[in-house]
C-alpha cells in the first residue's frame, strides 16, 4: 500500500528531520510504501534573468563584501548538509497542488511534530495555502483512503484553533480512521474541541532503537574532546540560559561541545549560520557525558542514548510537549529549576527501558489496527 505522510516540511531542525525519518522506517517496517510530502521548489527567478541575478549577487558580494553565495541563496547555504541527510535517506514527494494527490495515495499519515498547531503548520506550508485544514486531510474529501494521525501534537496546552477552524477541523477529525496525539494533554483536546477520541503515543524517533540511528554514523568522523563532554542543543539562548549553562560546566567540570549553528539568527553571519549535518547532531549526542538542551527531540535522543541530561522549559515551542515526555519516563526532575544537584543524579535507564519497550507495542499496535 502506498502512503503519503504529511508533516512540518523538514528542513534544517534536527528533530524535525528525524521525526520524518523515524515514521518512514517504522512504516517500511510494517510493509508499506511511505512518501513523505514536500512543497515543491519554486524557481524564484525566471531562467533568462539568472545572469543577471548573478551580476547582481557578484556585485554584492565582491564589492560591497557581503557573506553571500553567487549560486547559491541563504536559505539553500543554511541547509546544504541537512538536505543530504534528506536526499539519502527519505523518500519523499514534491507538491505543487494538494488536489494533484487524488488517486495516487492509500492512505495518509498526519504527524508527527506540531503539525496540529495553527501557527507553525500554516507558515510551513504558506506556499500551498497554508491552511490549517490542509493538516486534516480537507483535500481527500470523497476519496476513498485511510486517514491515519500518527503522533500529532498541538504543541500546547491551550486551544489556538479560531471557531471557524474548529468546527472544519471536527468536521475532518471525524473522518479519521484513527487518531493519536504525542502529549497527553491533546488527548483531553481532540475529546474536547474535535469531538474524537485520540489515543496516546510515541514520537516516532521513539520507535526506532538508540541502535538505529548509531549505524548512520558508524563510518561518520567527528574531533570530539577525549575525557567527556557537555553536548549543548539550546535553540533558544539568553543572558540566564548562558549564565545556567557555565553553572553546569563548572559542576561537572566538562567543556561544552555546541550541536547546532545560529541558523534562526538572522543578524548572524552567514557562515555561522550553516546547519551542521544530521550525523554531526547525532554524533555529538551519542558521545556525550551529558546533555542540556530546551528541544524536545534533544531530550528523545539523550533518552535513547541512556544519557544524563537536564532540559530547559522554553514555552514558545511548546512546553507541554515536553513535561508529557518526561512524565512518561518518570523523569520530571531533569527539568533545570537552578537546583543543581539534579546534575549528577543519576537516570534508572533499566526502568525507563521497561517503560518504553510498553509504549512501543501500544504505538505500533495503533499505527498496525490502523493501516493495515
Amino acid at each position: 500500500m502506498k502512503v503519503a505522510i504529511l508533516t512540518l516540511p523538514p528542513i534544517v531542525n534536527y528533530g524535525n528531520i528525524l521525526q520524518a525519518y523515524a515514521l518512514q522506517q517504522t512504516l517500511d517496517s510494517l510493509d508499506l510504501e511511505s512518501y513523505l510530502l514536500m512543497p515543491k521548489k519554486i524557481a524564484l527567478h525566471h531562467p533568462l534573468l539568472m545572469p543577471l541575478v548573478y551580476f547582481k549577487r557578484m556585485i554584492r558580494k565582491y564589492i560591497l563584501g557581503r557573506d553571500i553565495s553567487i549560486k547559491y541563496t541563504d536559505q539553500e547555504r543554511v541547509s546544504q548538509y541537512t538536505r543530504k541527510f534528506l536526499d539519502k535517506y527519505i523518500r519523499s514527494e514534491e507538491v505543487s497542488d494538494f488536489s494533484e494527490l487524488r488517486g495516487r495515495f492509500s492512505a495518509y499519515v498526519v504527524g508527527s511534530d506540531q503539525v496540529w498547531r495553527p501557527d507553525f503548520f500554516c507558515w510551513s506550508w504558506k506556499q500551498l495555502g497554508g491552511a490549517i485544514e490542509t493538516s486534516f486531510l480537507e483535500f481527500t474529501k470523497f476519496q476513498n483512503v485511510k486517514r491515519v494521525a500518527y503522533a500529532a501534537s498541538f504543541g500546547t496546552d491551550d486551544w489556538t484553533f479560531t471557531d471557524e477552524q474548529t468546527s472544519n477541523c471536527a468536521a475532518l477529525a471525524a473522518e479519521f480512521n484513527g487518531i493519536s496525539v504525542r502529549e497527553k494533554s491533546a488527548v483531553e483536546l481532540c475529546s474536547k474541541h474535535l469531538g474524537v477520541m485520540a489515543e496516546h503515543v510515541l514520537d516516532p524517533t521513539m520507535l526506532l532503537d538508540a541502535s538505529d540511528y548509531l549505524q548512520l554514523i558508524k563510518d561518520y568522523s567527528l574531533a570530539l574532546p577525549r575525557k567527556g563532554y557537555i553536548a549543548r542543543y539550546v535553540l533558544d539562548t539568553s543572558p540566564q540560559r548562558e549564565d545556567d549553562l557555565q553553572t553546569i560546566s563548572e559542576l561537572l567540570q566538562l567543556s561544552v561541545v555546541w550541536s547546532n549553528s545560529k541558523y534562526e539568527d538572522f543578524s548572524a553571519p552567514l557562515s555561522e549560520r550553516i546547519q551542521p549535518p544530521v550525523e554531526n547532531w547525532l554524533k555529538i549526542i551519542s558521545g556525550s557525558s551529558f546533555v542540556v538542551t530546551d528541544s524536545f527531540h534533544a531530550c528523545v535522543f539523550s533518552i535513547l542514548f541512556h544519557k544524563p541530561f537536564t532540559v530547559f522549559i522554553n514555552e514558545w515551542r511548546g512546553a507541554s510537549r515536553i513535561y508529557s515526555l518526561l512524565s512518561l519516563f518518570g523523569l520530571e526532575s531533569r527539568i533545570w529549576r537552578g537546583d543543581s544537584s539534579i546534575i549528577k543524579t543519576p537516570i534508572d535507564y533499566d526502568a525507563v527501558d521497561k517503560r518504553l519497550a510498553e509504549l512501543r507495542t501500544h504505538s505500533l499496535a495503533f499505527l498496525k489496527k490502523n493501516l493495515l
